[in-house]
């Protein structure tokens, strides 16, 4: 009785079609999406999780893998999951809290390696999990109070191995804030990739009077630190990671520069979320794994079609290159065909553009198991558009009218085969589970040219 709740701010957009609804609130997201200098030019960043290192990341293999993955003009080097406890990768989640280097991984000191990935020309960087504490880590259990971890009815919550912190607890602020100085003063990091890898649940009653509220609350101290950190480490790129695609909400995106939009590990299962996440993330924050060796590809040779498929699955958002890179042959990391370089030139053409242009669907959303895939973005008279063939019988037609102009921007060289007409665009192509990425241009009665249709300042 007497109690008294406010819920957040919402926002609306209204349009004429999909499309239109989408850019109006593309607009809005930029608007209020925060605004941070270090991740201003969207650089390129490779992270040796994925088809690669896995939750074991080593002084020796990242010494192995740094200088292959520097030829490819990658910016960012991340050292993931494992490069803190003793505790094998395999087992290594019960045990994290800490966030201390591992002796047993970098036996010579993570700062050493570090240091090695901004010899080669890269800036390194590490992951954390900074809400959890692993019920088996017994020196943080015994560190924290019973009011510094999120709570049901007097009991720490558990989920899957893990306690949840409750970010309100100065103990808890000043113990995280010390873990991300020393991950980026002693241990040189340059990028930090916060995750949150399992759900507390419905909150925490702990000083509050629903356990809803109790969660806001928490989601917002998390989120206030989370700031705190920015000011405080200008120079570091802060990714939110929670497990792949979680946290899609902009009171949670305001906070980071970008955001993984999946931790989807086959490449060809990728468009179905690439060709739906500009509704729900800007396309300079949409984080999308570019892994173009795969365990499936171990003990043959690399197809020019995994490779551009992985590549273009990124073009619309943010590259997060992984895999083992060094398997690929000298054409595919030179010059020549679906080459990685020439990936990272028609990537980084698109830095431009990304933080102006609207998202662009043609054939509305996508359904996982399509035949096909597309999706793009527009910006004045020009689309780009990724068009990916997943089945069926290789001809896939995008619903674009009045094309002036179009051309296969990449790969560089392809068998497929483009052509328009006045109410369409076709791709054909020869196999299954290839891709292409089109520069379009269209005539200037073209309704489906991008409108800048907010005022400067949004009313909310």
């Amino acid at each position: 009785p007497g109690e008294c709740y406010t819920t957040p701010a919402a926002a609306l957009a209204f349009g004429t079609d999909l499309n239109d609804v989408i850019g109006q609130m593309t607009c809005y997201r930029r608007h209020i999406a925060g605004n941070y200098p270090a991740d201003s030019s969207m650089p390129t960043i490779f992270n040796e999780y994925m088809h690669l290192s896995w939750d074991n990341p080593t002084a020796e293999n990242t010494a192995k893998m740094a200088p292959v993955v520097a030829k490819t003009g990658t910016e960012y080097y991340v050292i993931d999951c494992g490069w803190h406890n003793e505790e094998d990768g395999n087992k290594v989640y019960p045990y994290v809290g800490q966030w201390k280097e591992s002796c047993a991984r970098f036996p010579e000191g993570i700062r050493k390696t570090t240091d090695m990935i901004r010899s080669l020309g890269m800036k390194p960087g590490l992951w954390i999990e900074p809400e959890i504490i692993g019920h088996l880590c017994k020196d943080m259990l015994e560190y924290y109070d019973d009011d510094c971890f999120i709570q049901r009815f007097g009991r720490r919550v558990l989920v899957q191995g893990r306690h949840f912190l409750d970010f309100r607890s100065q103990r808890v602020l000043e113990y995280m804030s010390e873990t991300v100085r020393r991950m980026v003063e002693d241990y040189g990091a340059a990028y930090i990739k916060l995750d949150y890898n399992q759900d507390c649940g419905v909150g925490t009653d702990r000083e509050a009077f629903t356990l809803g509220k109790g969660l806001e609350e928490c989601a917002d101290a998390f989120l206030q630190w989370v700031e705190q950190m920015h000011e405080r480490f200008p120079d570091v790129v802060f990714e939110g990671c929670a497990s792949g695609g979680m946290r899609m909400d902009y009171r949670s995106l305001t906070a980071f520069s970008l955001a993984s939009t999946s931790d989807q590990t086959l490449y060809y299962r990728y468009p179905y979320i690439v060709g739906n996440i500009l509704m729900a993330v800007l396309p300079e924050q949409a984080a999308v794994w570019s892994y173009p060796v795969t365990e499936d590809c171990m003990g043959k040779d690399v197809s020019d079609d995994c490779i551009a498929m992985n590549m273009i699955n990124s073009f619309l958002g943010r590259m997060h290159l992984a895999s083992h890179l060094e398997r690929l042959d000298d054409n595919q990391l030179g010059a020549f065909g679906a080459s990685l370089p020439y990936g990272f030139t028609c990537y980084n053409g698109l830095t431009g553009v990304k933080r102006r242009a609207l998202p662009y669907f043609p054939n509305g959303f996508t359904h996982f198991g399509d035949d096909s895939v597309c999706a793009g973005l527009r910006y004045g008279d020009k689309v780009y558009l990724a068009v990916w063939n997943l089945g069926g019988n290789g001809i896939v037609t995008a619903n674009i009218a009045n094309v002036h102009s179009a051309d296969i921007a990449y790969p560089p060289v392809t068998d497929a085969v483009l052509q328009w007409d006045e109410t369409s665009l076709t791709v054909r192509f020869p196999r299954s589970k290839m891709a292409v990425f089109l520069e379009i241009r269209l005539c200037d009665s073209c309704e489906c040219r991008n409108r800048q249709v907010l005022p400067a300042t949004p009313t909310v």
